[in-house]
């Protein structure tokens, strides 16, 4: 259960709690209006008014936090690491978190970001997406490393011809790309030839 999540839930947990008590002595009206009864109920009030922003106070914060998160998929989908020379992906794992967040709030009928919720509807293409291009990314990064450095030399054209199909990805395809599938079948043919 993600963090916000089980902080929604223990708040209301802990106000189902205070209920059942304060439901009983509803049913007994004469123990209700009493003077010590009264100072239950101002009790059971103020506290219920703590717990009620309690949860306001993190469903608010994840609101706007889920709402950042279109940002974090209009990034190019890998990144060259300026050590290694290598591919790695440029995927940010709060992703995954928000469209977890983002189900489990639709359980608790609270209400979500658009870009959250839209997220979530294509959270299986996302998904592909990553699992596609990690697998890409990790194939190219394997034959590189196969390479031994006397044929590197002899490779060049190659190694070129790699860096150029993988050249999108580092640029203009980002994770809302509406081109995913043609751009990873270009790569797998390439890794394919090589």
């Amino acid at each position: 259960v993600p963090p916000v999540i089980a902080r929604i839930k223990w708040a209301r947990s802990l106000m189902k709690k205070m209920e059942e008590p304060l439901n009983v002595l509803k049913a007994h009206n004469c123990v209700i209006v009493h003077q010590k009864a009264q100072l239950c109920v101002k009790y059971y009030n103020y506290l219920a008014g703590i717990l009620f922003h309690y949860e306001a106070m993190h469903h608010k914060a994840w609101f706007t936090y889920a709402d950042s998160v279109r940002s974090r998929l209009e990034v190019p989908m890998i990144r060259k690491n300026s050590e290694t020379n290598f591919f790695e992906l440029n995927f940010d794992p709060c992703v995954f978190q928000v469209i977890k967040e983002t189900e489990a709030m639709w359980k608790l009928k609270l209400e979500t970001p658009e870009c959250a919720s839209v997220l979530t509807f294509c959270k299986s293409s996302v998904i592909n997406a990553y699992n596609v291009i990690k697998t890409l990314v990790k194939r190219n990064n394997d034959f590189r490393r196969s390479i031994p450095p006397m044929f590197v030399p002899l490779m060049r054209i190659q190694l070129i011809k790699l860096e150029r199909i993988f050249t999108p990805a580092l640029s203009t395809i980002t994770w809302v790309s509406a081109n995913h599938d043609e751009y990873f079948k270009q790569v797998a043919d390439t890794l394919m030839d090589i």
